[in-house]
């Protein structure tokens, strides 16, 4: 072990002390423990790095990664498989010193580091016990050569001698054959002529160098342990099962004469050799014997090894290891180095004289039976198998070889028949010690010569008149035994399900051969019984069991089979006479059958003793019944494909699912389940078989319950079967509880009675009605629409909607971030415009920004913000900075350009920006445009009218020259003024309507008229009058025109250029804008019009290209050209306009000086800007420009940009989903608690409707007793119930009316035993079989139960224990130390294994604290249990208890310091004063029996001391009566608080071993996880050793380094289990639960987040402000935790019951709450935590006042105690306080209690009990007297002689309910009673308190007249209808209003 320790962490690392290549060929794991732990109870470690290396080389670096590691947590490392250098170690040849390095790092920088030296052996070096001892079997080394010679040289001796000379193991199933193989194998390793080696000081410790078997060839010479490896390497090679033996100093070899071997691979204890040795199944040899020259015999090597285990030298003994044990192990024999084998030299040696072979001794047969052996891979083979296990006709089988042990009686009787008749009677006979007087021999002598009849047979038969039976032992070994024999008759009734203990009546004495000297007893009679102990004061009486006296049929089979002898008529009913069995005539049947039989013989013993019947029982059936087991689908399976994949169409019901596919209707469930439950019901439903596997706790019982309640609801027929009554009775119970257990017929244990089961079938007859339920249906439809309403709601806000958020989600983020949210508005069309992708890709870009903006830094006024190209490349920015150079030196030029410009247009531009630099520009080329031309007008005050003026001019201009290109021929000018066109239009018009010739006449007159106006040619009148029409129209707007444009140097009127005109206007307007861009005002814009007309005008010279002004002009042109071409580049390259980006109000040059500047300056941080520009642009793309103004501007900074975004989002999304989804936006708070009250109700009153439902129709298949007809079948059950006596046997009732019984209980509940006994082979299957424990059971035990029905459902947890072969256990083994198969395989994990489906239960709920399941789950379930957490922190349910003592190893094998510290614990909390402590139940578990034993003693001592506990350990007094049980028979078992005794420790010397029993075997953390889940709301271990005393490197075993860790546990606290299972206060898991943290936090409360260990954990703890290791209460919000069950009912009804039974207060918040209005929810939740505060302050205030009183009135009560302990009247004469009698005083004896001299004794106590606690109720007298005299029960006789004796001598009152004993009054004082304090349970029944009493109680109490004072004042919690009717009849004249 090494320990390394730092400021921050500690590495914790065990690894072996030595290794050798053993360990690497076994794949030994050198590296025991490795664990590190943060030191840190503040700050996590992440990232972390645990790099092993070794120098030298013999590890392979290994490096384990670490994500993180909690605050203050420790982490193993799971995976410790190190691999080994085989090849560096295989080359070692001296041991050598090694190093192991540890280190931890964190990014590569070491953290601490821890080195570890370790010892490197010799590749033939074994370490020594101390070390792994196992590994010792390594070098046993049946591979080597020379054992193969070894043997050749056996096998001819034994031929030499005339012997078999095979070498064949145990093939001949002789233990003689055994025996001469070993015996030759001696004498050839004589004839090696070895010569001794002494071995190394305390090699048994340290270890040594060990020859193999070549080398001790070759060599001649050998060490103790070489010779012993040698030896044991010959046997193994022979197919034997040798053992070595290693002593202090000292090694010989072991051999089992059968095929057999140890449980585990190493035992260090001698005990359990010297067990075996006397049996003749085990020797032992010392093998230096074999160096002796000549040698001692063969036998004489036996009897001195058998010597080095003796008693005598028990402290000596150090380990034993079995070599076959360690094969299954994988501990392989060491690789041989290639050698060259030495050539055996014989000439020169002297003859060897080898010792003789001695013939065998007289050996047991073996107890090997062989049998025609059928391939067990056929199902044949398989059956055959099942079906051998369960006929064991071995001798270790007490029905065929009972030896005398202290699990039996021999009782001493002369006429077992006459015993027999008395026992059919139902007498209970007494056992006692046969009288032993001094002259005892003296006397037999002479009683023989008087009357010629032996003394004890006088004495049985005196004895056995007076119903008592004597055995020869002392009174102190009777009571031992009788105690021992009552306690394993209890434990074989709960633990298999059958009564063991009979009376053997007569046995066949019988040898397996003819020349054997041993003979075995095999009884012939077996006479049920049970035992009866009324307390631990009174002894014990045997009475008969209602079962069957029967034939040993055991005995019968091997008879059979191995002798051919058959008896008939014995296997069933035995023969009978007048009051019994026939036992005489038994007897000379057998006697008749076996008279030639030499060596057999009858004798007439009795003996009570334990026999199992269920193994042959069992072996019948399934041998009756082998045809039909194929028609169980399950069965058929297991026998013919057991390992392909079990076939089925019908599939599992997923937890999800319930709520949505069935309704509350589909499922009868009366009993409350949760979703994986209610699954398996679902899926049970289907048909489907399947197996449940059901972790500790997870509530199997209740799941088997509602399986069993919902097929008798849908009318199928149950057989529910398990091993252990506890299971059945707890199932039993349940549905008793709901009105269904008259249905279920008990048949297993002591339940399986005549009787019993009558009494079972009356009730389901009698409470048979045709009642039906009629509301059941309405109300789960109710039930239903409750159900999916609350579903809508969980369903909305958790759904995923098509962008992957839901609503709850977003709703947190808003409430949460709503100060980010406000930040930026974002915005799209509809909730559902985004998939989850897409929001993905938002969230992407989000993140993109926040980095780019956080590399670019300050984004406001960036120098680089004009830049919006983000294709940046190396060549670009370059040009880019050149570009910008130019542009700055383009913009100096033009400023001083521009200067220039000014100066010589005599104007002042002001603040010159780009707009005015273009207009400068315009204005310059105006300017040169009005050279020489006639501009200065548009700059006059009347400019505008004659620029309109021009306008209009070249328009008409333009009209009128086209018009006149219209007409026909050429006129004169202006010959349209002279024309009238009207005139002209309307003579033509008349001209064309006149009459011809007049017409022609007319139109030349017009054509005249038009000639004379100005017509040059031939007029068209048609064409040219409407011309000449619009010249005069045009001509005349023109007129108008002219009176504004004369003066214009171009205007001719009509002969105006229109052109020259427009050109003329455009100058002009040109002119006149230019100038208005320059101007900033009206003042400057008329200086400047004046200043520019005036050059225009008077300087219009100055303009020409040469002149000043001109030159000026173009000056600037040239620059501001260039300037545009480079700023066009630099914006080309910028990728962004300059114009829009430069304000107005500033000077432009400078400005884009400036910034050229700036990226000059910053041209390194270009790349940077260009990758910010580019995710700007792409999230402008994405819609999500608020959010980038808001980073631009600042708003938002870097590091907000994720969160803002994300708030802004949920913000938007919210409320658009909110307003989109229907059940949200009308979503009411209170209307939703409503409903989830109303849903809890209805649920519970329909879980109560559906069990009266079921019953209702199961009792309508019953039909009415009066008109059964006698000859039917349910006839044949009346007249049974009719009858007083000799009913039909259980199982000839059920054969004869299958159809009733199943009718009247179509659920029987038994066990694998009670179906092979009770049912036949022809019995009808069951729809279903349903399966408990069955992980306790062996695939053969429940095959033929599994074959009864047509579906299976098997549960049980193949985490918990294995199969334990509780029947089979030896006394001289009741750990099983010796297995010869090793685990047996359960049923379970057949059932698996076969590919059988499986589901698992996960929700835990018997732990009331977390920590009691935490390290089970942590270690065994992977922590998938759900468990809940109690309202304590820390949580510290299991706790570490170091008591004084020490393990006595040997025989006695237990520890007193842990049994006495127990057994103070158990009395400290009986006798305590706080009634909560005193009335937790109290169960113990031990590692071992003896431990067990002891403790049971303990308490039996206690309890005759103390009869006052007694209540404590009765099943009728309390329905959790205190167990002491061990490994083996606590699972199924479950208490309050369990003490947990270790056992194992320093043993006297303070050594350690590493073995602790059931746990170094095979399974045994199995066994552990039983042990340690057995608690409910505490568990002490009790262990006289630290956890660190348990050396891993020392062992293999996965439960002993499981024990070290959960005694760690147990002492430090969640922190041992590392950061899986830290507890409470993890993160919050949504932004919503954050949110109302904060609001808590803000108000003042402390506020733990995540309270729990599992999957499950209440989102928030509010610490209780006045006591911190409380919660006040717990917040549930509708989050993840919430919404973690689809069912409703676990979610809104299982979970917060749960919680509320382990002490919580919950509130639950609403996110939609939060969301509408934050303020006013946090307020409301607020006040009702601090409303609840106020309340709890009140009542511990309250709980405080009442304890201050209780105290007052107990020191009142005190000091008014008489003497004699009676209470004494207060001052107002009422006596307040009863007062118990203790009869603890009186010489009681029960034996004495009817005699006429035990009456005045009797009086007193009598008399003592009346005045002490008078007045008292007869049966409450009665019941005290009873219960101290140990009678359980108070018959008849016991009544009427303690109420004579009472009636007689005290005063008594009679009513209704029985008479009352008033006490002795003294003088003329009379009391008056009011008793309300002292009373037990039993006293405050109304019945026993008298009416007197009754009225004084009320009147002190003040009641009024409800009996709500009345109720408090005597502790009553809620009236029954029964108190109610005392109470009607106590006060018949008054009106009553009950509470």
């Amino acid at each position: 072990m090494a320990d390394q320790e730092t400021s921050r962490i500690k590495i914790q690392a065990t690894l072996v002390e030595k290794i050798n290549f053993a360990c690497h060929q076994s794949a030994f794991a050198v590296l025991r423990e490795l664990r590190i732990e943060n030191l840190d109870e503040e700050q996590d470690l992440s990232d972390l790095s645990i790099v092993l290396d070794a120098s030298p080389g013999f590890v392979k670096s290994k490096t384990w990664t670490v994500d993180r590691l909690s605050a203050g947590g420790m982490l193993a490392m799971k995976d410790r498989d190190l691999e080994l250098d085989g090849g560096f170690l295989f080359d070692l040849t001296e041991s050598m010193r090694g190093t192991v390095t540890i280190r931890v790092l964190q990014r590569g920088q070491l953290l601490t580091e821890s080195s570890i030296k370790v010892e490197l052996l010799a590749c033939n070096e074994w370490g020594g016990a101390t070390y792994i001892p196992e590994l010792l079997a390594a070098f046993c080394t049946p591979n080597d050569p020379a054992v193969d010679r070894l043997l050749g040289q056996a096998s001819q001796i034994l031929r030499n001698a005339g012997k078999p000379d095979k070498i064949n193991g145990y093939d001949s199933g002789s233990r003689e054959q055994v025996w001469l193989m070993a015996s030759a194998i001696y004498s050839a390793i004589v004839k090696m002529q070895i010569a001794y080696a002494l071995p190394p000081a305390s090699f048994e410790s340290n270890g040594q160098k060990i020859r193999l078997p070549s080398k001790i060839e070759s060599a001649k010479v050998g060490t103790c342990l070489d010779t012993t490896l040698l030896f044991a390497a010959a046997l193994e090679q022979a197919q034997l099962n040798p053992l070595v033996i290693i002593t202090e100093g000292h090694a010989l070899v072991g051999l089992w004469l059968e095929k057999e071997d140890l449980s585990s691979v190493v035992v260090d204890e001698a005990e359990t050799l010297r067990q075996r040795i006397p049996l003749k199944e085990l020797i032992l040899i010392e093998t230096t014997l074999m160096t002796s020259h000549p040698a001692p015999p063969f036998s004489r090597a036996v009897q001195e090894g058998i010597k080095q285990v003796g008693l005598d030298k028990d402290n000596e003994f150090v380990a034993a290891i079995d070599i076959r044990r360690a094969r299954a192990h994988r501990i392989n024999p060491i690789s041989l180095k290639s050698q060259v084998a030495d050539t055996i030299k014989t000439g020169g040696v002297v003859d060897v004289i080898e010792p003789g072979l001695e013939d065998a001794p007289n050996l047991p047969s073996t107890t090997v039976h062989v049998q025609d052996e059928v391939p067990e891979d056929t199902p044949g083979g398989r059956l055959e198998r099942w079906q051998r296990k369960l006929l064991d006709l071995s001798a270790r089988n007490p029905l065929l070889n009972q030896r005398p042990s202290k699990g039996s009686l021999t009782l001493v009787c002369d006429d077992p028949g006459a015993l027999e008749d008395i026992l059919a009677t139902g007498a209970r006979l007494s056992i006692a010690p046969f009288p032993r007087l001094q002259s005892h021999e003296q006397d037999e002598d002479i009683h023989r010569q008087r009357t010629g009849e032996e003394l004890k047979e006088a004495y049985a038969r005196d004895a056995l008149s007076k119903k008592q039976v004597l055995v020869e032992l002392t009174q102190e070994e009777l009571e031992k035994r009788g105690v021992e024999i009552f306690r394993k008759a209890q434990t074989s009734l709960k633990e298999g399900g059958s009564n063991t203990l009979f009376l053997a009546v007569g046995f066949l004495l019988w040898k397996q051969k003819d020349k054997d000297n041993r003979r075995y007893r095999a009884p012939l009679i077996l006479l049920p019984v049970s035992m009866e102990r009324k307390s631990v004061r009174s002894g014990v009486k045997i009475v008969a069991n209602d079962d069957e006296p029967r034939f040993n049929t055991t005995l019968l089979e091997m008879l059979k089979k191995d002798f051919g002898i058959e008896i008939h008529g014995l296997s069933g009913s035995l023969p009978e006479d007048d009051s019994g069995v026939d036992v005489a005539g038994v007897w000379n049947r057998v006697r008749h059958a076996i008279k030639d039989v030499p060596g057999f013989e009858v004798v007439e013993d009795v003996v009570l003793g334990h026999f199992s019947f269920a193994k042959y029982l069992m072996w019948k059936d399934l041998v009756d019944r082998s045809e039909a087991l194929k028609e169980s689908p399950v069965v058929k399976h297991l026998l013919d494909t057991p390992r392909e994949a079990y076939e089925s169409d019908i599939r599992f019901v997923d937890p999800k699912d319930i709520d949505r596919d069935y309704t509350p209707a589909d499922l009868l469930t009366p009993l409350p389940a949760d979703s994986s439950q209610m699954a398996a019901i679902a899926t049970a439903d289907r048909g489907k078989d399947f197996v449940i596997i059901g972790p500790p706790g997870t509530g199997k019982s209740q799941t088997i319950g509602n399986l069993i309640a919902h097929m008798l609801g849908k009318g199928k027929k149950v057989l529910f079967v398990s091993e252990k009554t506890a299971a059945l009775e707890v199932v039993h119970r349940r549905l008793r509880d709901i009105g269904l257990g008259q249905f279920c017929l008990e048949l297993h244990s002591n339940k399986a009675k005549k009787a019993d089961v009558l009494d079972q079938l009356r009730t389901s007859w009698n409470s048979a009605s045709q009642s039906s339920v009629s509301d059941w249906k309405a109300e789960g439809e109710r039930l239903k629409i409750l159900r999916d309403r609350l579903n809508h709601v969980v369903n909305a806000l958790h759904r995923h909607r098509r962008n992957g958020l839901t609503a709850h989600y977003a709703i947190g983020v808003k409430v949460r971030d709503d100060d980010l949210a406000e930040k930026v508005r974002l915005s799209w069309p509809n909730a559902d415009y985004h998939d989850d992708k897409q929001l993905q890709q938002l969230r992407e870009m989000a993140s993109l920004l926040s980095v780019q903006a956080g590399a670019v830094g300050n984004l406001v006024d960036h120098p680089l913000s004009m830049i919006s190209n983000y294709d940046w490349r190396p060549q670009w920015q370059d040009e880019l900075v050149s570009a910008a150079r130019k542009l700055q030196a383009s913009s100096d030029q033009v400023s001083l350009e521009l200067t220039e410009l000014q100066k010589a247009l005599g104007i002042t531009l002001g603040t010159v920006n780009l707009a005015k630099l273009a207009a400068m520009d315009e204005c310059g080329q105006v300017l040169l445009d009005t050279y020489r031309q006639q501009a200065s007008f548009a700059l006059e005050p009347d400019a505008p009218d004659r620029l309109d003026a021009l306008e209009e001019a070249v328009s008409q201009l333009k009209t009128y020259i086209a018009t006149q290109a219209e007409l026909s021929c050429n006129y004169e000018a202006l010959a349209w003024q002279k024309l009238d066109a009207m005139e002209l239009g309307k003579a033509w018009s008349e001209a064309n309507d006149t009459w011809w010739p007049k017409s022609w006449f007319a139109k030349r007159k017009v054509i005249k008229a038009m000639r004379e106006g100005g017509a040059q040619g031939d007029p068209d009148p048609d064409n040219d009058i409407p011309v000449l029409d619009r010249l005069r129209e045009t001509g005349g707007n023109i007129d108008r025109l002219d009176g504004l444009l004369k003066g214009l140097r171009e205007w001719d009127s009509y002969n105006s250029d229109p052109e020259a005109m427009a050109a003329l206007k455009l100058l002009g307007t040109r002119a006149r804008v230019a100038v208005g861009k320059l101007a900033d005002d009206v003042e400057s814009l008329a200086a400047m019009r004046g200043k520019i007309r005036t050059l225009m005008y008077d300087g219009n010279d100055l303009l020409a290209p040469e002149a000043p002004v001109g030159r000026a002009i173009n000056g600037f042109k040239a620059a501001l050209e260039t300037f545009n071409a480079r700023k066009a580049r630099f914006e080309e390259l910028v990728g962004a306009s300059l114009d829009g980006r430069l304000p107005t109000d500033v000077a432009a040059l400078e400005v884009v000086r400036a910034q050229c500047q700036e990226i000059v300056d910053h041209h390194v941080s270009l790349k940077d800007w260009c990758a910010w520009v580019r995710r700007r642009s792409e999230a402008l793309d994405l819609q999500l420009g608020p959010l980038v103004a808001a980073i631009e501007s600042g708003t938002v900074t870097a590091d907000q940009i994720e969160d803002v975004f994300e708030a802004a989002y949920c913000s938007w999304w919210s409320s658009a989903v909110i307003g989109e989804d229907e059940v949200l936006r009308e979503f009411s708070s209170p209307e939703h608690e409503a409903s989830i009250r109303n849903f809890r109700e209805l649920d519970t009153r329909f879980n109560d409707l559906t069990a009266k439902y079921i019953a209702a129709n199961l009792a309508g298949e019953i039909p009415d007793q009066e008109g059964t007809r006698k000859n039917s079948s349910w006839g044949v059950l009346r007249r049974e119930l009719q009858k007083k006596a000799r009913h039909k046997p259980v199982r000839e009732m059920m054969e004869a009316i299958p159809d009733v019984v199943t009718t009247l209980a179509p659920c029987l509940m038994m066990s694998p035993l009670s179906i092979a006994q009770f049912l036949s082979a022809g019995q009808a299957l069951f729809d279903v079989v349903i399966f408990d424990e069955a992980s306790q059971i062996t695939v053969w035990d429940a095959v033929g139960s599994l074959a009864r029905g047509k579906q299976v459902i098997v549960a049980g947890d193949p985490k918990q224990m294995p199969p334990t072969n509780f029947f089979a256990r030896s006394d001289d083994d009741p750990d099983g130390d010796v297995e010869g198969e090793g685990d047996l395989e359960s049923i379970l994990d057949e059932l698996i294994g076969a590919s059988i489906p499986q589901r698992v239960l996960n929700l835990h709920y018997r732990s009331r604290r977390e920590s009691l399941i935490a390290f089970s789950n942590s270690r065994y379930y992977e922590s998938s249990l759900v468990t809940f957490p109690a309202p304590v922190h820390p949580d510290k349910g299991v706790s570490l208890v170091r008591t004084e003592g020490f393990y006595a190893r040997g025989k006695a094998r237990h520890n007193q310091g842990e049994a006495k510290a127990i057994v103070a614990e158990i009395l400290r909390r009986l006798t305590s004063n706080d009634p909560a402590v005193r009335h937790q139940s109290i169960g113990v578990v031990t590692f071992n029996t003896e431990q067990q034993s002891l403790i049971e003693n303990l308490l039996d001592t206690a309890r005759s001391e103390d009869p006052s506990i007694e209540w404590a350990f009765s099943e009728e007094d309390t329905l959790e009566p205190v167990f002491v049980k061990n490994l083996e028979t606590v699972q199924g078992d479950e208490r309050d608080v369990i003490l947990f005794s270790i056992t194992y420790g320093p043993d006297e010397a303070g050594h350690v071993t590493m073995n602790f029993g059931p746990l170094n075997r095979t399974g045994g953390e199995r066994r552990l996880n039983v042990a340690m889940t057995r608690a409910r709301s505490e568990m002490m271990v009790f262990a006289t050793m630290p956890p660190e005393r348990i050396d891993l490197a020392r062992t293999q075993a996965r439960a002993v380094a499981d024990l070290k860790h959960f005694l760690e546990y147990a002492e430090r606290g969640a922190s041992a289990l590392g950061a899986a299972v830290r507890g409470s206060m993890g993160d919050f898991e949504s932004p919503f639960e954050v949110a109302v943290a904060r609001g808590l936090q803000q108000k003042g409360w402390t506020v733990h987040p995540q309270i729990g260990v599992s999957a499950y954990r209440i989102d928030m703890g509010i610490v209780h402000p006045d006591l911190p290791g409380l919660y006040l209460a717990g917040i549930e919000c509708d989050g993840a935790m919430y919404h973690s069950s689809a069912y409703a009912r676990e979610r809104d009804k299982i979970r917060q019951g749960v919680l509320e039974g382990l002490g919580w207060t919950l509130f639950r918040v609403w996110s939609t709450d939060w969301w509408t209005n934050r303020n006013k929810a946090l307020d409301e939740l607020d006040q009702a935590l601090t409303g609840h505060l106020e309340a709890t302050r009140a009542e511990r205030a309250q709980k405080a006042e009442a304890a201050g009183q209780a105290k007052q009135e107990e020191d009142r009560a005190s000091q008014q105690t008489s003497p004699n302990g009676a209470s004494e009247p207060g001052p107002d004469g009422i006596v307040t306080r009863y007062a118990r009698a203790n009869l603890a005083g009186f010489p009681i004896d029960p034996e004495l209690f009817y005699q006429p001299a035990y009456d005045d004794l009797l009086k007193e106590m009598v008399l003592h009990v009346v005045d002490l606690e008078g007045p008292i109720h007869e049966e409450v007298l009665v019941r005290r007297i009873a219960r101290e005299h140990g009678f359980q029960r108070a018959g008849r006789q016991i009544k009427e002689r303690v109420a004579q004796i009472a009636e007689q001598h005290r005063e008594a009152t009679r009513e209704e309910v029985g008479s009352f004993y008033w006490p002795e009054t003294s003088g003329t004082a009379v009391k008056r009673f009011a008793r309300t304090d002292g009373r037990d349970d039993e006293t405050k029944k109304l019945d026993y308190i008298c009416a007197e009493e009754i009225h004084e109680i009320r009147s002190a109490c003040d009641d009024a007249g409800q009996f709500t004072e009345f109720c408090q004042a005597l502790g009553i919690a809620r009236l029954t209808q029964q108190m109610k009717s005392r109470l009607v009849n106590v006060f018949a004249n008054e009106p009553k209003d009950f509470p």
